[in-house]
C-alpha cells in the first residue's frame, strides 16, 4: 500500500495541489447494468506535464458486486486557453473490494485491477476547479466497467499574495475520536466507533501512527484491539490542513468467536488545527479481513498537536 499512496506526497517542485470530489453514473461493460459512481482524489503536478493522484473510487452495485477500491495513477498534462483548461489521461493500479452476492448470502473478494482514466478540468482564477472524468476499470476477477462523472474541487498554489500566518510544524499529536462501523456485508450492519490515536511525525511526508479501537458491537461484529500505520501525507495552506493516505496492521482481541487475530488497514485521513496545538482529525479506515467481515470504520474527533 505505501506503493500505492507515495506518489502523494512527492515533495519535488509540485507546481499545485489538487482535492476534488465526483460523482455520476457506471456501467458494467460485459451486462451493460448501471449504477451510481462517486471518487474522491488528491493529484499533484509532479513536473510539466506530468502528475500522480491517490484516489477512493466507489463502483456502486453492479448485478451481485458491490465494488470500491483505492488507486494510484501517473498522468499525462497538457493546459489550453491560458492554463484554465487541463487535459488529462491517466493509468495505473487499483486495489478493488468486492462484496459479492453468494448462495450463502456474501463474500468479501479482494482483488487489483487497472484504472484508466481521462478528464478535463477548468480552473479558475480562485481556489475552484470543475472537473469531467471517465473511468475504466478492466483486468480483475470482476467486471469491467465504465464510468462518467463530473465534480468539483480546490486547488492549492503558492501564492506570494497570501498573508496567512504560517504555523510552526508539530511533530506529536493525541487524538479522540468517535464515530461509526459499517460492515461490508449486504445488510451493511452498523455499530457505533471510537478510537484513541498518538501520531508521530518519522520525516517529511511520513507519519506513524498507533492507536486504540473499538469498532462496537453489531449483527456481525463485536471487534477492537489496537492497530499501527504508517501514513504518507502533505502539508497544505501553511500547516493548517493535512491530508494522507496509510496503511498498517490491526490485532483484533477476538471477540468473534475465536482467537486473537491480525487484519490490515488501508486508510485515508485528514487534518485542520485551529490554532497551533488544537485541531480536527478524521479518518476513514478500511478494515481487511480473510473471513468476511472487511468494515469502514469512520472517526471524527478533537487532536493536540505538540
Amino acid at each position: 500500500m505505501i506503493l500505492l499512496v507515495a506518489a502523494a506526497a512527492y515533495p519535488g517542485g509540485a507546481a499545485a495541489d489538487e482535492f476534488y470530489g465526483l460523482g455520476g453514473a457506471t456501467t458494467s461493460v460485459d451486462r451493460n447494468f448501471g449504477s451510481y459512481s462517486w471518487q474522491l482524489g488528491y493529484t499533484q503536478d509532479l513536473a510539466p506535464h506530468f502528475a500522480a493522484s491517490v484516489s477512493y473510487l466507489n463502483e456502486g452495485h453492479l448485478d451481485n458486486h458491490r465494488r470500491d477500491g483505492y488507486a494510484v495513477q501517473f498522468w499525462g498534462r497538457t493546459n489550453l486557453l491560458d492554463d484554465h483548461l487541463t487535459l488529462g489521461a491517466g493509468i495505473g493500479p487499483y486495489l478493488a473490494f468486492d462484496t459479492q452476492t453468494t448462495d450463502g448470502g456474501y463474500a468479501n473478494r479482494h482483488s487489483w485491477q487497472a484504472l484508466t482514466s481521462v478528464d478535463a478540468t477548468w480552473r479558475t482564477d480562485g481556489a475552484l476547479i470543475f472537473l469531467i472524468r471517465s473511468n475504466y476499470v478492466a483486468g480483475g476477477p470482476g467486471p469491467d466497467s465504465l464510468s462518467a462523472m463530473v465534480g468539483i474541487g480546490a486547488q492549492f498554489r503558492n501564492d506570494p499574495r497570501n498573508k496567512t500566518v504560517e504555523l510552526q510544524r508539530a511533530d506529536n499529536e493525541i487524538a479522540l475520536m468517535a464515530g461509526q462501523t459499517i460492515v461490508n456485508s449486504l445488510g451493511s450492519s452498523q455499530s457505533a466507533a471510537f478510537g484513541v490515536e498518538y501520531r508521530r511525525v518519522v520525516i517529511p511526508h511520513l507519519e506513524w501512527t498507533v492507536s486504540l479501537l473499538d469498532e462496537g458491537e453489531n449483527r456481525q461484529i463485536e471487534r477492537d484491539g489496537v492497530a499501527s500505520q504508517l501514513w504518507v501525507t502533505q502539508d497544505l495552506y501553511h500547516h493548517r490542513f493535512t491530508i494522507g493516505a496509510g496503511a498498517g496492521a490491526y490485532l483484533d482481541f477476538g471477540h468473534h468467536g475465536g482467537g486473537s487475530r491480525f487484519n490490515g488497514l488501508i486508510g485515508l485521513t485528514g487534518g485542520y488545527r485551529m490554532t497551533p496545538h488544537w485541531g480536527f482529525r478524521a479518518i476513514w479506515d478500511r478494515v481487511v479481513t480473510d473471513y468476511d467481515r472487511d468494515a469502514d470504520l469512520l472517526l471524527l474527533g478533537l487532536a493536540y498537536r505538540f
